[in-house]
């Protein structure tokens, strides 16, 4: 009983109150499970049937419950300890009262707070805590006592570095009055604070290195060793090694670009406070490029024939231009890399100095420059080299030979030869005296004189003229320098002077002489009498040169000799007969030359014409140059040019030509030209340019002249535009250059006339105003409208084309021109010769007077142009009057076969088929027939034949084969069809082709014959036809441009000229299927077919009735007309 009592009042303190229980249990058996369960305290033990951590205080109480194997249920001995401190809540906060761990330490310098929560049965006499070094009870690195509070105790405790970085553990001890006490072990994350400073300097000169320091301390300036220090520089990362408390590295500059670049610093340690740091370094370029290993090549002896190279290395990371300074020409000149005067090796720049650039004895100077991009500029020194000058040869004297003739006024030439290593100038020392001895009283010549240097021997001339100069025996001698020293003079020679001289007196020089006709050359020696024993003549004519012997018809009593030859002129187109005429004595002779001109009858030859005068420009700005060409045609050689200029005041100059072609005639073509140049002066005016030409007949023949103006104005600005026109063209009235053109044209030009062109996009029209005066203004030159062709033309007049142009008439032109370029509507051209122009000015109601138009035809050309001087609307088209209407319209067939297949490729032949041909009995004509290669592939050795079932119808093609036929090509035969009184009515005639290549294969097409009895039915066929041309053209509208052709054949009809009624209707009929028949045909496959979409078959269909509804059409003509014709 008292042991239930004690358990029930011990059930009731545990309920009340928490206890601490102390715990010691022992028995046997294995597996024990061992349990204390008194309402809120359980506690379970291990499987030897213990519990620890309590304390037996020798209290019983049966609260023990343990099983196992072997069960067993006993009393143990419980002390319930009701005075034990109990912690309840334990905080570790920082300075800003936030809780600490490991994502969020406590950092020296900062402050801890240590709060908790103690509850004991009895009163809590103290609290304290204890921050250990390392481990618990060891040496303690802080200690204090926790202040009371509102039942919390609390502790601000300062984390310096005594602490241990990293984790750092800790107990609070809470003791109570019964002496009690309970401790609580905690942990906290310590971090120790750091700074980073770097040290690097501001900046560094490109291709330096620079150094990268960093302090990564404590906060009291300790050194942290261990850490990682990282950095980037630009796009460049590394890391730093640590040495004598900093960390360090270092970069070469080239690894960045000129200017700032941005390190990023980053330094951190485990349990140490991470730092980065963001900073700037500058790569400068302030030293010049380097200058080094200048040398000159060759660098011993150099002559002026040397290339000299000059090098230099140039070093700089950023090297921009390299240049040498040098005085070779004469003053300092620069030559740089960037000009491609230096060249470029690597580093290393050349510069030559080359043949022909020196000269001997000269000093070169030179210096080299470079300079980098940011313009730093290295100046080498100044250096020089010398060209060494070697002497010419003495002068060998090669004519006159020792002893030989020179005469009185002949000019004889004294020649000889040097040479000189350099090439340089050589400058020779010329003389001749009477003496052997050359003393000064004995010299007759004594002259310098330079001749150019060059490779190899040189020749020096002197030309020597004696006049007055005694007969007798004179010596010559030569000697040379290079502007050194002179050499010794040559050996000397000696010559005869003596007295001849010939002269040509009859014909006189230029006389003009007719050919045909017979004159006598005469030549007369004029000086030392009888010198000439014979004489020869040389008489050229163009090109063709004689040689005859000329007879001495002189006689004793005359002082001097005659030589006379009679001579027949030549019968040949005007040209120059040079003559030239040469006096022998023994091996010497004297020459001289002369010419005469030989022209026709006056009667046989064209009249001289002036085809061309003008100035490079007709209107002319003040203080301007102008060039003057004038240009002739004549029958025989030109006599005479002047050309002359009138200026406003009436004061006349003489032009001199800068430039003719007179020497470079042909005997067939006088054609000429002459050039003058001339500036205009400062004033304003019109002047007079004339030109005047003669030929060789004059007087016999007149004299033409040609005037020009040549007008010199102020400069005007032109604002021109034009109204639907695409092109404003102004051209010069006088040589019709183009001077500008646009759209529009907004320019500066002198005052004056010009000739304007306006023109369409595609060139259609083109108006040209003549001589339009252009002055300061804005104007629209002209305007275009294009018509619909609705004005009703003029009888048996078809329109092509109706339009109106106006043009400003405050232009004040002179005339106009109105071309019309007819190539894009030529397929509907008729006959190209009845296209005319017509003009009406006064439209009202869509009718109006049209009046003809004198008009110049270019069928070349495909153009037709009209002249007048006002404008109005114009009408392009035919007279069919003129219209030739061909016996057969040139109409095509296509065959009916599809051709052969080669893989998935067909090959296509086409006979172009024309339609039904109608011609008359007992006639003959051709028509064209068209074969096509509409296939892929080339095809080869094709035959063509024609047949035809009667036979009273002779067929035959200009040519029945075919080499080849590429694809897309066509070839164009020539049929002809002869009628031997073959029966009228219709007839077959079936062309053939049979291709042996790529493979053989046969196609063949049927075209028929309307063979026609003059004057049998002939009014019934017509009448027909009529019909059908009216059923036509009411189907296809489109086919009414050709209404002209029905109409004239129903008037002829109407007239009974039924022949003309069936061309005029023919012509209709082929003319409107051109237009409604398809231009090329489009082969036909089924797998093509196959695949086109529903709305391309529908469209597809719909163009296959109407092309049946056409053939049933004509199919329904023709048959008809046959049974009318010969078979009913």
């Amino acid at each position: 009983m008292i042991r239930k009592f004690l358990f029930i009042v011990g059930i009731l303190i545990l309920s009340i109150i928490s206890v601490e229980l102390a715990l010691a249990i022992s028995g046997s058996g294995t597996n024990l499970d061992v349990r204390i369960d008194e309402g809120d305290i359980a506690l379970s033990g291990d499987d030897t049937g213990s519990i620890t951590d309590f304390r037996a205080e020798g209290s019983d109480l049966p609260a023990v419950l343990a099983s196992g194997e072997n069960t067993f249920f006993r009393f143990t001995v419980i002390n319930l300890s009701l005075d034990i401190p109990i912690f309840n809540s334990v905080e570790e906060l920082d300075q800003d009262n936030n809780t600490v761990n490991s994502t969020s330490p406590i950092i020296t310098g900062e402050n801890l707070t240590v709060r908790t929560n103690v509850s004991s049965i009895v009163e809590i006499t103290s609290v304290t805590v204890s921050i250990w070094g390392a481990n618990k009870n060891g040496a303690t690195a802080l200690s204090g006592t926790l202040s009371s509070s509102g039942g919390l105790y609390t502790i601000t405790l300062p984390v310096n570095y005594t602490y241990t970085p990293g984790i750092v553990n800790y107990t609070i001890t809470a003791n109570n009055a019964m002496g009690i006490s309970k401790d609580n072990d905690g942990t906290i994350e310590v971090y120790y604070n750091t700074t980073l400073t770097t040290l690097n300097t501001a900046s560094v000169e490109y291709g330096q290195n620079i150094t990268l320091t960093a302090a990564y301390n404590l906060t009291n300036t300790t050194a942290s060793s261990g850490a990682t220090c990282n950095f980037t520089a630009g796009s460049i990362t590394g890391n730093l090694g640590f040495s004598n408390k900093l960390y360090s590295g270092s970069l070469n500059s080239t690894n960045f670009a000129l200017g700032n670049v941005a390190i990023n610093w980053n330094c951190g340690k485990l349990f140490y406070v991470n730092r980065t740091l963001n900073t700037t370094f500058t790569v400068t370029d302030i030293a010049a490029p380097s200058l080094s290993n200048i040398v000159h090549s060759p660098n011993v002896t150099i002559t002026s024939l040397d290339n000299v190279t000059i090098n230099a290395t140039a070093t700089d990371g950023f090297l921009n231009t390299v240049w040498i300074e040098s005085d070779y020409t004469g003053a300092f000149v620069n030559y740089s890399n960037s000009t491609g005067h230096v060249s470029k090796n690597g580093n290393v720049f050349s510069y030559i100095v080359g043949y022909g650039n020196l000269s001997s004895g000269q000093i070169v100077q030179y210096r080299w420059y470079a300079n980098d991009t940011t313009n730093n500029v290295a100046r080498g020194t100044l250096l020089n080299f010398t060209i060494v000058n070697r002497q010419p040869d003495a002068p060998t004297l090669s004519s006159p030979q020792d002893g030989d003739y020179v005469f009185y006024q002949n000019a004889t030439l004294f020649s000889w030869t040097s040479s000189d290593a350099d090439a340089d100038n050589i400058t020779y020392h010329f003389q001749i005296a009477n003496s052997s001895l050359f003393g000064d009283g004995n010299l007759t010549v004594n002259t310098t004189l330079t001749v150019p240097g060059k490779i190899g021997t040189a020749t020096g001339n002197y030309t020597f003229t004696a006049v007055n100069e005694p007969e007798s025996t004179y010596y010559w001698r030569v000697r040379a320098t290079d502007n050194g020293t002179y050499t010794s003079f040559s050996p000397s020679r000696s010559f005869i002077l003596t007295n001849a001289a010939i002269n040509i007196s009859t014909p006189y020089y230029d006389e003009v002489i007719t050919g045909g006709t017979t004159t006598t050359i005469t030549v007369n020696e004029t000086l030392n009498g009888a010198w000439v024993k014979s004489m020869d003549l040389i008489i050229s004519v163009d090109g063709v040169n004689s040689t005859v012997v000329a007879t001495n018809t002189s006689n004793n009593a005359e002082a001097t000799t005659s030589y006379t030859y009679s001579y027949l002129v030549p019968n040949v187109n005007s040209t120059f007969v040079i003559l030239k005429a040469i006096g022998h004595n023994g091996s010497l002779s004297v020459n001289t030359t002369s010419r005469f001109q030989i022209t026709k009858d006056l009667s046989l030859v064209r009249t001289a014409s002036i085809d061309y005068l003008c100035g490079s420009r007709a209107i002319n700005a003040p203080n301007s140059q102008n060039n003057f060409t004038l240009r002739a045609n004549l029958g025989v050689l030109i006599g005479y040019v002047n050309v002359n200029l009138t200026y406003p005041n009436g004061t006349v100059t003489t032009l001199s030509a800068s430039a003719n072609n007179s020497d470079s005639y042909a005997n067939t073509n006088y054609s000429y030209e002459y050039n003058y140049s001339f500036n205009f002066g400062p004033n304003t005016g019109v002047y007079v340019l004339r030109g005047e030409i003669r030929d060789i007949n004059y007087p016999l023949s007149s004299a033409v002249g040609v005037e020009r103006n040549m007008t010199v104005a102020a400069n005007a600005n032109l604002d021109l535009s034009q109204g639907n026109f695409n092109t404003i063209e102004i051209k010069d009235t006088c040589t019709g250059e183009i001077l500008t053109s646009g759209s529009s044209i907004t320019s500066t030009f002198p005052e004056g006339k010009y000739d304007i062109i306006v023109s369409t996009s595609d060139r259609k029209q083109t108006v040209e105003l003549f001589k339009a005066n252009l002055s300061s203004s804005s104007v629209e030159v002209c305007n275009f409208t294009d018509l619909d062709e609705s004005i009703a033309a003029p009888t048996n007049f078809r329109a092509i084309d109706q339009y109106e142009v106006s043009c400003n008439n405050n232009l004040i032109f002179t005339a106009v021109n109105l071309t019309y370029d007819y190539s894009s509507i030529i397929s509907s051209v008729l006959t190209e010769s009845a296209i005319k122009l017509y003009k009406c000015n006064n439209v009202a109601n869509n009718t109006c007077t049209w009046t003809l138009v004198s008009t110049n035809l270019k069928s070349d050309g495909n153009n037709i142009t009209g002249s007048f001087t006002n404008f109005s609307t114009f009408m392009v088209g035919e007279d069919l009057s003129l219209v030739q209407l061909p016996s057969l319209p040139t109409t095509v067939i296509t065959s009916g076969s599809g051709g052969i297949q080669v893989g998935e490729e067909p090959v296509i032949i086409d006979l172009l088929q024309p339609g039904k041909i109608t011609f008359y009995n007992n006639e003959t004509i051709m028509t064209p027939i068209v074969i096509k290669n509409n296939g892929n592939f080339t095809l080869e050795d094709i035959t063509i034949t024609a047949e035809t079932d009667s036979d009273k119808l002779r067929l035959s093609l200009d040519t029945g084969f075919i080499n080849s036929l590429s694809p897309a090509e066509q070839r164009e035969l020539l049929l002809t069809i002869t009628s031997l009184f073959a029966d009228p009515g219709d007839h077959e005639v079936r062309i053939s082709a049979s291709i042996a290549k790529p493979s053989t294969v046969t196609d063949s097409t049927l075209f028929f014959i309307d063979l026609v009895s003059y004057l049998e039915n002939i009014e019934g066929v017509a009448e027909q036809e009529m019909e059908f041309l009216t059923r036509l053209f009411t189907q296809y509208p489109e086919c009414n441009e050709f209404n002209e052709l029905s109409d004239r054949a129903k008037e002829s009809f109407a007239v009974a000229d039924y022949g003309k009624a069936l061309q005029f209707s023919d012509a209709a009929i082929q003319s409107c299927k051109s237009i409604v028949s398809a231009e090329e045909k489009t082969t036909f496959n089924l797998k093509k077919l196959a695949e086109l979409e529903t709305n391309q078959l529908l469209l597809l269909g719909g163009e296959l009735v109407v092309l049946a509804f056409v053939v049933v059409i004509f199919y329904t003509y023709y048959t008809r007309r046959r049974i009318r014709k010969g078979r009913r």
